[in-house]
């Protein structure tokens, strides 16, 4: 009976003993089950939280970060030109230093020109005396001539340049006209087409005196007459002061401009800013 007695008292110390972690495991799952509820609150709002910074992402940041990335690769791309700029100057200078010191070396003289084609030269200066004959400016004996010296024409024995400056720039304006004429005659490159900028005006608004040296009047209108008749595959773009004649204005594409004193009328190429 005694050892009855030990055995059955052993068994209810390992069963109060079972009793009591029972209890203490119960007590943990109760715990772990609150600490599970509130991890999955947690995870729920974090997972809210990276919608969120993945919304804003999308919507604010990735775009950003786009126009930064074409920003920087637009940087990338100019510093590169940049470069290659820097680089081009220096062979530039390269080559001027050693332009400079072959020139250093040669003797001084006069300038040197490449050899005159004499034939060429006639037949620009037909073409250039045509055209003056046409304009009225020399009579049918008045003859073009270029002179190898001073590489300029000669026109009824006068050179170019001993006229004022009105006339200096009106037969500039002739040989301007002549050597696009020339170059077609002879399929030669050209680009064609020739800007003159005020062939017949010589003086500046006030220096009214200056207009002393200007074409005559009835080689003005000779002029314009005979440049209303240019050929449809060349062109001819004047700027000027002068109204052309009716003829001109009726075959030529004509535009008129006003001054900043003029309530009317259009002002230029570009609309005048508003005041």
């Amino acid at each position: 009976m005694d050892a009855l007695g030990s055995v059955q008292t052993a068994c209810r110390a390992e069963a109060q003993k079972i009793r009591t972690h029972l209890a203490d495991l119960e007590q943990t799952i109760e715990t772990l089950l609150l600490e599970r509820t509130d991890t999955e609150g947690t995870a729920h709002s974090s997972r809210e939280e990276i919608g969120h910074l993945d919304k804003l992402l999308v919507d604010e940041l990735k775009p950003t970060f786009e126009s930064g990335r074409a920003e920087i690769d637009a940087l990338t791309r100019r510093r590169q030109e940049l470069a290659e700029i820097g680089s081009a100057f220096s062979s530039l200078q390269n080559y001027r230093n050693a332009r400079l010191a072959l020139d250093q070396k040669q003797p001084k003289g006069k300038n040197i020109y490449a050899g005159l084609d004499l034939t060429a030269a006639r037949g620009l200066c037909d073409v250039i005396q045509y055209m003056l004959r046409a304009w009225n400016f020399i009579d049918n004996k008045g003859v073009v001539e270029f002179d190898e010296k001073s590489m300029d024409i000669r026109i009824a024995g006068k050179h170019r340049q001993s006229n004022g400056k009105g006339l200096r720039g009106f037969l500039h304006g002739a040989f301007n006209l002549g050597l696009m004429r020339y170059c077609k005659a002879r399929v030669l490159p050209h680009v064609g087409f020739t800007l003159l900028d005020s062939p017949i005006t010589s003086y500046r608004e006030g220096k009214t005196e200056e207009a002393e040296d200007e074409a005559a009047p009835e080689v003005q209108s000779a002029f314009w007459d005979h440049l209303a008749d240019t050929s449809a595959d060349e062109q001819v773009i004047i700027v000027e002061n002068k109204e052309p004649t009716e003829k001109a204005r009726l075959k030529a594409h004509y535009i008129h401009f006003y001054g900043p004193k003029s309530s009317a009328g259009r002002r230029g190429f570009f609309p005048a800013l508003a005041e």
